[in-house]
């Protein structure tokens, strides 16, 4: 498992988010492959609980232009585009109100490898461990919720409830894309736009 964590406010804003819930709803589900829904997802009942404490991971692939490397991670650049595979674990809390809920995720532990073969910690000054949710929707079983929202831009998600216990979700699938600003799907210009592309996470959270 090769992901990337999510990043700050600052960095978000900078460098890896730009879909508004706009976009995710426009073309969210178009751009992020489907997650398999479980045999619970097939019963109609009351809206799950997703409130409270939860752990998750994720991974996924990261392209860096190499303008952006050093400054990023704090390593030399390997050619024009880094890739970077990373994988990484935490915690969250979530409230909820009806359908809709947010809250945050903190990273506990982060581990990136560059193509090169290259191992690194995802660095706490441009990627710090807390990151808002915001704007999740529960739709029966399926969830769609923003990592890292900051003023309306996050990588939004799209997943299901995999499994309910007594009317409380116990786990979450979800997949997600980050566009860098400057690149042609994104709403937030850059110049120069990076060579850099989107990136896909999957996110896996259940109950501690």
């Amino acid at each position: 498992m090769r992901a990337i964590s999510v990043v700050s406010a600052t960095a978000l804003v900078v460098f890896l988010v730009a879909c508004s819930r706009a976009d995710r709803v426009a073309s969210g589900a178009a751009a992020t492959p489907a997650v398999p829904i479980g045999p619970s997802a097939l019963v109609t009942s009351p809206v799950p609980d997703v409130s409270g404490s939860w752990n998750w991971s994720a991974a996924g692939h990261l392209t860096i232009p190499a303008s952006d490397v050093e400054r990023l991670l704090g390593i030399e650049p390997e050619g024009p585009i880094t890739h970077l595979r990373c994988e990484a674990t935490g915690t969250m809390e979530v409230s909820q109100a009806g359908t809709v809920f947010n809250g945050s995720a903190t990273r506990s532990t982060s581990r990136c490898e560059t193509g090169g073969g290259r191992v690194l910690a995802l660095p706490t000054a441009t990627f710090p461990a807390t990151l808002p949710i915001a704007e999740g929707l529960i739709e029966g079983r399926g969830v769609h919720f923003l990592l890292g929202a900051v003023a309306g831009l996050g990588c939004p998600h799209n997943g299901a409830i995999q499994d309910v216990a007594e009317g409380v979700a116990t786990e979450l699938r979800a997949t997600g894309r980050c566009i860098i600003p400057g690149h042609p799907q994104s709403p937030v210009p850059r110049d120069p736009p990076p060579a850099g592309t989107s990136h896909d996470t999957s996110f896996v959270a259940t109950r501690p």
